[in-house]
């Protein structure tokens, strides 16, 4: 039992950190391509 809820808290957290780098480098890649399109 004690086992289950480690594995579910890890799975968590993983996926948690996963979706916040996705939408980290998500909004970095947008100011990018906003940077290149004010210099056209």
């Amino acid at each position: 039992m004690i086992f289950l809820i480690f594995a579910y808290t890890i799975s968590f957290g993983l996926l948690l950190g996963l979706s916040y780098f996705v939408i980290f480098s998500y909004s970095k890649s947008k100011k990018i391509l906003e940077n290149i399109d004010r210099k056209k």
